[in-house]
Parts: C-alpha cells; sequence; structure tokens
C-alpha cells in the first residue's frame, strides 16, 4: 500500500437511472411510486442533486413526486 499526497478528490457524478429521470423530467411532469416504496426518496435526491426542485406527496395508495421548477 502506497500513501499518496495531493490527489484530488473527483466530484459525485452517479445517480444513474434515477438522474437519466430527471433530467428528462420537465415542470410539472410527476412520477408515481405504488405502495410504501421508498425509491421516490432516490428520485428526489437526483433532482436536487441537479439543481431541480421537486415535492412528494402520498396520493391515493403511493407516493407521487412533482418537479415544481
Amino acid at each position: 500500500m502506497k500513501i499518496e499526497k495531493g490527489v484530488p478528490i473527483p466530484n459525485q457524478i452517479g445517480g444513474g437511472k434515477w438522474k437519466n429521470i430527471a433530467v428528462l423530467m420537465e415542470v410539472n411532469d410527476s412520477v408515481f411510486f405504488a405502495g410504501k416504496d421508498k425509491r421516490y426518496t432516490h428520485l428526489m435526491k437526483a433532482m436536487k442533486n441537479l439543481g431541480l426542485k421537486s415535492v412528494s406527496r402520498w396520493v391515493g395508495d403511493g407516493y407521487r413526486v412533482w418537479r415544481v421548477e
């Protein structure tokens, strides 16, 4: 093992499929997550990382995430 100094930390790009979905969404578009599926938080995080604003609500029998700006 070698200790190295001065190696810069790269920006975290990641996001994968959630980032891909988020960039396709236009203002007032929404995505529904059935039941108590907590994956909606991954989409909201990807949107936040992209500088997009979103809101989520429990609607009927699942969560819905809207892009609001």
